[in-house]
């Protein structure tokens, strides 16, 4: 399968744990939201936050079974506590 690049956004506490906002990761064609954030836990040791984050692609809030597309826009926001 051919490889894409898409850029990742980390909000709050994802971006604190990764020490970055920004990434650039190069995936296999076909990859779905929900794998990626699965590589992002790994790398980053996400996992206790990995319950209910939020995923959007190019600024639209998207479904874990969503697609991503060479050069799409891709962020996670941690969960959100309050009242």
């Amino acid at each position: 399968m051919a490889k894409i690049n898409v850029n990742i956004l980390l909000f709050a506490s994802l971006q604190e744990r990764a020490g970055k906002s920004t990434l650039a990761e190069e995936v296999e064609e076909g990859t779905k939201l929900e794998e990626l954030w699965d590589f992002l836990k790994e790398r980053f040791g996400f996992q206790q936050l990995s319950e209910h984050v939020l995923m959007a692609k190019n600024g639209n809030l998207a479904s874990k079974d969503t697609v991503v597309q060479d050069g799409d826009k891709i962020s996670f926001f941690p969960p959100v506590s309050g009242g």
